[in-house]
């Protein structure tokens, strides 16, 4: 999720509500919390990527004032990672 002209408060306000719709900016592995890049969030749904997309539209819609937010909203059954502990 890309925001266009979100102020600091805007961003924690938003992050505030991915945690509400189960969104986190972490992944757990081996007992690490790892954290993901800016932007990225995680969840585990039983819904399309169309439904997410539209929860965090609609989520992003007032954080975004200079253009609307770019959403990336994708399902899979295996990644791999190089990232850093949170």
């Amino acid at each position: 999720v890309e925001l266009y002209g979100a102020e600091y408060d805007g961003y924690e306000r938003f992050h505030e509500i991915m945690l509400e719709l189960k969104l986190y900016r972490h992944i757990s592995q081996q007992g690490k919390t790892l954290k993901l890049p800016d932007g990225t969030y995680f969840g585990a749904f039983n819904a399309t990527a169309h439904d997410v997309l539209v929860a965090v539209r609609k989520a992003a819609k007032n954080f975004s004032p200079d253009n609307e937010a770019s959403i990336f909203v994708c399902n899979f059954t295996d990644y791999d990672h190089l990232l850093y502990q949170a």
